[in-house]
């Protein structure tokens, strides 16, 4: 019992290490994309007097190149999913190409993709945990709780929401794990989580203290402050809603009943009967 508790406290002691490790690797990655965007979109387009082809010729250089890399790379960067699904499969991920992970993450975002920076930085700290379950003997054996660790990490430090990391982590529990020595012990994952999230976000803070923040999280809307006619619409607003949506679905089942209930029940209807329904009708 004792030599347990002291090898989940070990435990519990290097995700946190970790997760602090995953914060400072976090900073210089946002940094990066925040001074590569500044270059590209603010002092260059700027010197050049903000051309009208600017973008248009930013964009398709960097399509270019995202394409080139990809041919020559891979499909860089990996959605968490697969990232996770990865680890489970084969018990790591592949950190010896952690330099390209980061290249495939970077580069979409200072070219001005319309995609965000987590599933990126989710699969160089998962690289990065993986790293740690090879090569050093007491971590090893903890690949998919590391994987686990460093979606929570990154997830919680990239929309500056340590709950949104912890759910994210959580969720992903339904898919089994062999690898974890404690997997029984659920509320130990859920304490490691946590630690690593706290250290993660710890260090975060720290760097964007010392040398500049490097990112806002997700902005939100400040407080409302309704006042008494807003408490009395609601209730007008709520029976309105609900009424209406009940006579909009009232009125498209009486011309359409195949959009009752649930796809699946209708989908035998469709496959026999599906010359009945117009294309204007299914869009309907």
């Amino acid at each position: 019992m004792k030599i347990r508790f002291l090898n989940q406290l070990e435990l519990m002691l290097f995700c946190a290490i970790l997760g602090a490790v995953s914060g400072a690797v976090l900073w210089f990655f946002l940094k990066i994309v925040q001074s590569g965007t500044e270059l590209l979109w603010d002092r260059l387009t700027k010197s050049m007097n903000s051309p009208i082809w600017y973008p248009i010729v930013i964009c398709t250089i960097g399509g270019a190149a995202i394409g080139v890399f990809r041919k020559h790379f891979g499909d860089y960067p990996q959605t968490m999913k697969t990232v996770i699904g990865v680890v489970k499969k084969t018990g790591t991920y592949p950190y010896r190409r952690i330099v390209v992970i980061l290249i495939g993450a970077i580069l979409p975002l200072i070219i001005g993709c319309s995609v965000g920076p987590e599933a990126g930085m989710v699969g160089v700290i998962v690289a990065l945990g993986c790293w740690v379950n090879d090569n050093l003997k007491f971590a090893q054996k903890n690949a998919n709780l590391y994987s686990k660790v460093g979606m929570a990490v990154s997830l919680s430090a990239l929309f500056a929401s340590p709950l949104f990391g912890f759910f994210s982590a959580v969720e992903n529990e339904d898919m089994p794990s062999t690898e974890y020595q404690g997997n029984g012990d659920s509320d130990s994952k859920l304490l490691i989580y946590g630690i690593s999230i706290v250290s993660s976000l710890g260090m975060l803070t720290l760097f964007n203290h010392l040398f500049g923040k490097v990112s806002e999280g997700f902005p939100s809307f400040g407080k409302v402050q309704p006042d008494e006619w807003d408490l009395a619409m609601t209730v007008i607003y709520f029976v309105c809603g609900e009424v209406l949506a009940g006579m909009i679905l009232g009125l498209v089942v009486t011309w359409l009943p195949v959009v009752q209930f649930s796809g699946e029940s209708q989908m035998a209807i469709l496959i026999t009967d599906y010359a009945k329904y117009t294309p204007i009708a299914m869009i309907g």
